[in-house]
């Protein structure tokens, strides 16, 4: 693998896990779609995104927590890691994380070694009134920042120097060293899905990078909608124009720099 980029061994890396992970919830009648970057790159360049290294599927609520208990019972060969089963974790989506291979790259310009992983999101159910929106999203933010903050160490500067002050500020004043880990995330996990999935009009991704641009209609999900991705056909959100659209407006268009989309990979690493 000498004579592969770091990015594309990880990619590859990545992709075993997907397939592994897939098969499993085939197997189990797990729901999920392809999301975010993933969808992105199943569209427009049939796999990864070439300066890219993230894998992220949707589960709707139902399915989401199935996995879990599967897990939890015992039922599921994946490596699962979240805070449903790990306090430490920093993180709220479930993590399949493999347990052969780990990638060293730099995080805020310091070096460090992590799991290779993709990532597991619930979609959760919201009614039509925009309104509901709104409430649901505040609450959502608030039990999100508390959840967040009750799993910082340490204050971690990162590069908007506005959000590193206020989060000093909050640190100041909501002290998350008093904070219970386990009561914010069921806090948070709670408020993440208040309304059912099923019988809803519309869903989230309430843990997504894209903030309410990541609620849509159910309708665009559809059922049976796959693409080609690498050498696999996977789930796809089926009204996947819509969804990018709204997501990512032209995406089609590929970014003037992609470089500085690249995650700063140094190695992958064995064992």
């Amino acid at each position: 693998m000498t004579d592969i980029s770091p990015i594309r061994q990880l990619q590859l890396a990545e992709l075993d896990a997907l397939k592994e992970t897939i098969r499993f919830f085939d197997d189990n009648n797990i729901i999920y779609y392809a999301i975010g970057g993933t969808l992105l790159g199943a569209v427009r360049h049939k796999g990864f995104i070439p300066w890219d290294d993230d894998i992220d599927l949707g589960l709707p609520r139902e399915s989401y927590d199935r996995l879990l208990r599967l897990h939890e019972e015992g039922k599921c060969p994946l490596n699962i890691v979240g805070p449903s089963n790990n306090d430490d974790c920093y993180w709220y989506p479930a993590r399949v994380e493999s347990k052969q291979l780990k990638v060293r790259r730099y995080v805020h310009e310091e070096e460090t070694v992590q799991n290779v992983w993709m990532d597991i999101f619930p979609l959760d159910g919201l009614p039509a009134s925009k309104l509901s929106h709104r409430l649901y999203w505040w609450k959502l933010s608030y039990r999100r920042l508390r959840f967040n903050l009750s799993r910082l160490k340490k204050y971690e500067a990162g590069e908007n120097k506005v959000m590193n002050l206020v989060k000093r500020v909050l640190m100041i004043f909501l002290k998350p060293e008093k904070m219970d880990k386990h009561k914010e995330y069921i806090r948070f996990d709670r408020q993440m899905k208040h309304y059912n999935f099923e019988g809803q009009p519309y869903f989230i991704n309430g843990d997504g990078r894209y903030k309410m641009r990541e609620i849509a209609p159910q309708a665009w999900l559809g059922t049976d909608c796959f693409f080609p991705f690498e050498d696999i056909e996977l789930r796809c959100i089926e009204d996947y124009d819509s969804y990018l659209t709204q997501i990512y407006g032209d995406y089609m268009k590929k970014p003037e720099n992609p470089e500085k989309y690249e995650h700063n990979i140094i190695e992958i690493i064995e064992g």
